[in-house]
Parts: C-alpha cells; structure tokens; sequence
C-alpha cells in the first residue's frame, strides 16, 4: 500500500532538525506483531505563477497536490496563469562507520553505492601514487647526500 503525506512550511512551523513520524500499522485482533518495511523518499516541492504586475513567481492560491511524486508535481491553483514548479529530491546521507551495509543494499541505492566505491578507489589510488612519489624522493636525497659528502 502506499501513503503520502504532505507537509507544507507552514505545518513544520519554521522548525528545523528532527521530525519523528510513528507508524502504526493496522492489524486485526488478536494480532501482536506484524513484519512491515517502510520506505520514506523525502522530496520539496513547490507549485508558482508569474505574477505578470511583480514580475516574479508566487505561490499564493496555489498548493501542491497529493498525486505528486518523484517524477512529477500536481499543482492545484485557484487561478489561471503561467505556471511552474520546484522540485529538489533530498539526497541520501551516507554515514562512513555504515559502509558494509551500504554495500548490501546496492539493489537499492546503486548510484550512491557506486559513488562511495569511487570515492574508496580514488583515494585508495592517490594513496599508492603519493606513496610511490615519496620513495622516489627518498632515492634522491639519498643520492645527493652520498654525493656531497664525497
């Protein structure tokens, strides 16, 4: 089943930080437990028009509807005008002490899996590279230290 949950500005009050959503799933009597996945896909969405006398876009008489997704944005305005949307999806954090579990759910999230191995091969290769730049400095000082006392 899925559910969505609008929250506008106006409902989080200004209040940055933690937000906690319970979820309770409906079960029927006599039932104790329940095995239930939950999936949050955070996104910002906004529904404006051009206000043709300002010049700018506005929002008010506009807000956005439930049908909106990932892929799209419904607007549901009281008026007719020229009109837009923004559209941010929240990116994924990534918590580093975390790493063997974010590689097990690369069936999930593959673009970030990939983007921390990238990551892990690149400094990993700069480790090497710089390593191998400091043996060669080594030999040199070597050398020009056995030469001047020559």
């Amino acid at each position: 089943e899925k559910y969505t949950w609008l929250l506008s500005p106006t409902k989080l009050k200004g209040n940055t930080g933690l937000h906690y959503l319970v979820v309770r799933p409906i079960v029927g009597p006599g039932v104790k437990s329940i095995n239930a996945t939950l999936s949050i896909t955070p996104i910002t969405s906004s529904c404006k028009f051009w206000n043709e006398t300002l010049l700018d876009w506005k929002d008010s008489g506009c807000r956005v509807g439930f049908k909106t997704t990932h892929l799209i944005t419904q607007c549901l305005c009281k008026h007719l005008t020229f009109f837009g949307s923004s559209f941010f999806v929240t990116p994924n954090l990534v918590d580093p002490s975390r790493t063997a579990e974010l590689f097990a759910t690369f069936a999930e999230n593959p673009v970030v899996v990939c983007f921390v191995g990238a990551l892990f091969v690149t400094y990993l290769l700069v480790v090497v590279w710089a390593r191998r730049k400091d043996i060669k400095d080594t030999v040199k000082v070597k050398c020009l230290f056995s030469n001047s006392i020559l």
